[in-house]
């Protein structure tokens, strides 16, 4: 269990900015050997990272273009917000609260349920050509659908496999909305969304 000691002056005096930008200005020791990482500091570092790292930006291109609010290129700014919002169990998302976001802040961010994460984890399908939840599968020359990871079977056309994917989707959102009431209202855009999408 991590366990937060008091740095020395000379040590706060020793620290650099993250990537050049983001400013860690805990009271206390964030990682070391002994002690590890602070959890709530490697979220922080993580998020930097995601959002100015060339290095991360190479390995997954969906990264580039984020970005991190003034105020939380602090570290004790995240960190008091994080200590008054964090549900246990439960993940950062920057993506659910506002449609499209790309900014990491007070304002889009909110905690949600790994499960929540991973339904909306891969909204953007890397294949241009191809609808949300839908891949090629070139074995059998036919269109595969999956939705949070289920396998929901292979179809002629495209247009049958995001059907099918839009009606999953929409049973698991429905499911989450009744499970966790606090995201009923967040969860409820894209439960319109979805039914949208199955229009054709």
């Amino acid at each position: 269990m991590f366990v937060r000691k008091p740095s020395s002056k000379a040590s706060l005096a020793m620290r650099k900015p993250i990537l050049g930008i983001a400013i860690n200005d805990a009271w206390y020791i964030t990682q070391s050997k002994e002690n590890g990482y602070c959890p709530i500091y490697r979220k922080w570092k993580d998020m930097i990272t995601r959002a100015y790292s060339e290095r991360m930006h190479k390995k997954n291109p969906t990264y580039i273009a984020v970005t991190v609010c003034d105020e939380w290129l602090t570290f004790s700014n995240f960190l008091k917000w994080y200590e008054e919002n964090y549900i246990d169990g439960f993940d950062l998302d920057k993506d659910l609260k506002v449609k499209g976001n790309k900014v990491y802040s007070p304002e889009t961010c909110l905690f949600v349920p790994p499960a929540v994460n991973r339904l909306f984890a891969n909204r953007t399908n890397l294949n241009k050509s191809l609808p949300t939840g839908v891949s090629f599968h070139e074995p059998t020359g036919k269109y595969r659908a999956r939705v949070n990871r289920k396998y929901l079977g292979l179809f002629d056309r495209k247009e049958e496999a995001s059907k099918v994917y839009a009606e999953a989707k929409n049973k698991e959102i429905k499911i989450f909305m009744c499970q966790y009431p606090e995201l009923k209202i967040v969860l409820s855009h894209y439960l319109s969304d979805t039914i949208k999408s199955t229009e054709f």
